[in-house]
Parts: structure tokens; sequence; C-alpha cells
């Protein structure tokens, strides 16, 4: 990067652009939440269990070993209808 007049602003904007983006964390949460959502549309609309493990967690082994693709369908459905129950502000919140 040059050192000239213009450094300040270059660094401004690298910031801002840097703060723009979602760390690791928050961005696993949202995927998390996107999929619990979609769990319970998929639900709603008559999916089985394995179809929505196919659909949202791409195919694999079913149950899977100790039904953990079983058991992360319901996780995701449980957490769905949770945020669902507590309405927007829930399902909105960076937590």
């Amino acid at each position: 990067m040059a050192d000239d007049d213009h450094l300040d602003a270059r660094i401004a904007a690298m910031r801002a652009l840097r703060c723009s983006v979602p760390n690791g964390r928050r961005h696993i949460r949202l995927v998390r939440k996107l999929l619990a959502l979609q769990a319970v549309d998929a639900r709603n609309a008559g999916a089985s269990l394995r179809e929505i493990a196919e659909n949202l967690l791409g195919r694999g082994e079913w149950p899977g070993d100790g039904e953990h693709r079983k058991s992360n369908v319901r996780r995701l459905l449980d957490s769905g209808e949770d945020m669902l129950r507590a309405g927007p502000r829930a399902i909105l919140a960076g937590k």
C-alpha cells in the first residue's frame, strides 16, 4: 500500500470492509438458523426426517452412525420451532 495522502482513507475503507463481513461464529449461527427454519418449512410441507436430511444436509447414510443425521434433523426442527414460537425478534437476533 502506497504511503501517500490517501493512506488514512484506504485504511478506513479496509477496516469498514472487514467489519461488514460476518465472523466465523456469527456466520455459522446464521446458517444454522436458516437450516432450522428450512427444516420446519419442509416438515410442514410433509417431508420426512430422511427427506429433510437429504435436502438440507446432503446425501448420506440413514440414519447415520448412532442416528447422527436423524438427531441433527430433530435438533434443527426443535430450534426452528423455538424460533417461530419466540417470534421475529428471536429469528433476527444475532445470537
